[in-house]
């Protein structure tokens, strides 16, 4: 049996340019009664609310591709651009042409996964599939590797005290 629909959201593979503007609108007389005010909402929050399947990190990558950022205030919002880059996003989803890929940081930490094309992180490459990406992604290293990744943060704090403690000593030339 399958859940009931979710109520209150609508598909991204079927917005509008319309539709779009009207979730803004009804979320910017929302925010007008509520004690944050508009000012505080991002528009990745303001997608992630209202349209279906839509995660943080897919509506970040909405956003960047549209705005150049992806914290963008939702009072900032191109309307426009936002929907093309929407659209770019998720309709090669609906059609199910995957991507799939992680991002790496500088010391190959593995940070996020998608099946689409980060651009929002740094790092971004793609890999073989989906399950390569979740196993690269929840894998844990193991013997000479984890070892090595375990004195890693403690190699960044003494880093970070040593950068402090040289600038201290230079104030005090």
């Amino acid at each position: 049996m399958l859940p009931p629909p979710q109520t209150g959201k609508r598909d991204p593979l079927r917005l509008k340019l319309d539709d779009l503007i009207e979730i803004f609108a009804s979320e910017e007389q929302h925010d007008e009664r509520s004690a944050k005010g508009a000012q505080a909402r991002r528009t990745h929050q303001v997608l992630t609310a209202h349209l279906l399947g839509m995660s943080p990190l897919l509506a970040k990558e909405i956003v960047f591709r549209a705005a150049g950022k992806a914290d963008q205030k939702a009072e900032d919002v191109n309307f426009e651009r936002l929907h093309s880059a929407l659209h770019d996003v998720v309709d090669p989803l609906g059609r199910r042409m995957w991507q799939p890929g992680v991002c790496q940081d500088e010391r190959g930490q593995v940070t996020a996964y998608s099946v689409y094309l980060l651009t929002c992180i740094p790092g971004w490459h793609r890999v073989d599939s989906i399950s390569q990406a979740l196993t690269v992604f929840y894998s844990a290293p193991v013997g000479e590797e984890a070892y090595t990744a375990g004195k890693q943060p403690i190699r960044d704090a003494i880093a970070e005290a040593r950068a402090k403690l040289s600038a201290r000593l230079a104030s005090l030339r």
